[in-house]
């Protein structure tokens, strides 16, 4: 995770508690956490995005947390 990386999260509560927290890594990789109501592991969807250092992140879920939308600034090549 990049020191002082934007952070972003939403919550859905379908079978069980669903957290879910993106983060900005080292290279500029956006992926995600996931708390389901016991522990914290990394998602399986890996990378979600791709963004500058630092830039804001935002992101929205609904449908019980099948339909996920993650904003931020494109990768400037």
């Amino acid at each position: 995770m990049l020191v002082r990386s934007p952070l972003a999260s939403y919550y859905f509560n379908a079978s069980n508690t669903n957290l879910r927290v993106c983060f900005q890594d080292v290279t500029g990789d956006i992926k995600q956490s996931v708390f389901d109501g016991q522990a914290w592991f990394p998602s399986p969807r890996g990378v979600v995005g791709k963004a500058d250092l630092n830039n804001g992140l935002a992101i929205t879920g609904w449908n019980s947390g099948n339909e996920v939308r993650e904003l931020s600034a494109p990768k400037v090549s």
